[in-house]
Parts: C-alpha cells; structure tokens; sequence
C-alpha cells in the first residue's frame, strides 16, 4: 500500500514537471499558434485576449493592438511578426472603417423606421444602400489582407519544410568527371 502511493507521488510530481515543460515550450516557441486557457497564444511573444467586443492584442504581455476578430488579430501578429506594416496598417484601417460603415448602417435602418416625410425617406434609403456598398468593399478589401496574411504565414512554413530537405525534389546529383 505505501508503495503504491509513492508511485502515484512521483506519477503526479512527473506529470506536472511535464506539464510545465511542455506549457514552458510552447509558450515560447515561434511557429506556433494555440488556445489557452483565456486567450490565443501565437508565435512564443504575442497573446490575444478576448473582451467584450474586440480582441486585444498583447506583445510580450505589452498592448500593442486590437481587432474585431480572431482572425483579424492573428492577420496582424503574423503581419507584424514578418515586419509587414502596409499589412499591418491596412488591417486596422479596414476594420476601423467596416465597424463605423456597421455603425452608420444600422443608424439609417434606425431613421427609416422614423415617422418622417418621404422625400426624406428617400435619401436616408439611398445613403443606406450606399453605406452597404461601401461596407461590401471594405470587407472584401479586409478579406484580400487576411488571405495575404495567410499565405505569408503558409509561406513561411513551406521554407521551413523545404529547409529540412521535406522537399528536395529539385536536388540534382551531381556526377564526377
């Protein structure tokens, strides 16, 4: 019986040194990407953290950003972490003007709801269409940035393998004379 509890001692001292080892790991590392407990951790050096509506951006536990989505955020860390700024500035540029075009939608759904005479009616109906228009564009431009973002990151990964000799189909042997 004493034995048998010494085992599960040192089972439960093992397990957690392996726990924080592996936590210590991938904390750190700087290809990864993981969910936590309350937060997305990427890249050993950035977290994002989950408020009431946007997601706010940390590195080295230091506010660098916010963003209105997961997506975007991690869009800007892996922009900000290949030293992408244009990125970086189109991503926040975008979603600012897509969360004020959001806004000024649902204002003009508002004042069409509103007792008021139709000639008004009118404009206040073609401003909204226009607003939608313009908030299609937007997301579309948000959209074009995420999948740069994207592909960099995958790029990055694709070197990575071919680095490790993953993809050496275009080695040539060479032939002595």
């Amino acid at each position: 019986m004493v034995i048998n509890d010494l085992r599960s001692l040192n089972s439960k001292k093992a397990t957690a040194l392996f726990e924080s080892l592996v936590d210590g790991v991938l904390r750190n590392s700087s290809d990864l990407i993981f969910q936590s407990k309350q937060s997305l951790q990427a890249f050993g050096c950035y977290s994002i953290h989950e408020t009431d509506q946007e997601f706010k951006i940390y590195k080295n536990k230091v506010y660098v950003s916010s963003a209105t989505s997961y997506k975007c955020a991690l869009a800007w860390c892996i922009a900000n972490k290949n030293n992408i700024k244009t990125l970086q500035n189109d991503i926040d540029l975008f979603q600012k003007e897509l969360s004020w075009r959001k806004n000024e939608i649902e204002f003009y759904k508002h004042a069409i709801n509103q007792p008021i005479p139709s000639e008004r009616k009118y404009v206040i109906e073609d401003k909204l269409l226009l607003s939608i228009q313009r908030a299609k564009h937007l997301r579309k431009q948000l959209n074009k940035c995420l999948d740069s973002a994207k592909y960099i990151q995958q790029k990055g990964f694709n070197n990575e393998t071919s680095r490790l000799g993953i993809n050496s189909r275009s080695r040539k042997n060479s032939k002595s004379i």
